[in-house]
């Protein structure tokens, strides 16, 4: 399996610069912009909350990417550095446990939620089963597991 890392900057900002920008991709880079607090209640009234990501190559940390974090900030909240409450940097989060690639079978090639080795033992999360992406594939492989605990009838496991 192939984690995947971000570097993220989270602000608390007093309100927007740019009231109408809350969603940006670069096209260039791997960078991620998002004003979360649009959509859900992590602000006070005219607040925002904002997180700026950056997906990171295999086994790098981030720490010399806050500057490119800043930078799409730049680009899409001029003036946001005099509205800071409260900044945050996270240099290496786990964003996945596994990529999904081509050559690992897409999403079909990720373990199933029953281990064939050892009755009676079943996995859930992010990375397990053929079905969605992160909390969606998450909550699916537990629903896949719970269905074939409650099928075996709570019988003990066995190696």
């Amino acid at each position: 399996m192939i984690p995947v890392d971000v570097a993220c900057l989270d602000l608390a900002l007093t309100r927007l610069p740019r009231t109408e920008t809350h969603f940006a991709l670069d096209i260039d880079e791997p960078l991620y912009f998002s004003v979360h607090s649009t959509v859900a209640d992590l602000a006070p009234a005219g607040a925002a909350t904002v997180h700026v990501a950056k997906y990171l190559d295999l086994g790098a940390t981030g720490r010399a990417d806050l500057d490119e974090l800043e930078g799409l900030l730049d680009r899409v909240q001029p003036g946001w550095r005099e509205l800071i409450v409260r900044r945050r940097f996270l240099p290496a989060m786990r964003a996945a446990n596994a990529l999904v690639t081509a050559p690992g079978g897409g999403l079909d090639g990720r373990p199933s939620a029953a281990l064939g080795r050892i009755t009676g033992l079943y996995l859930a999360g992010d990375w397990v089963g053929p079905e969605g992406m992160l909390a969606d594939a998450a909550l699916a492989s537990a629903a896949q597991a719970t269905e074939m605990i409650v099928g075996r009838g709570g019988r003990s496991i066995s190696a």
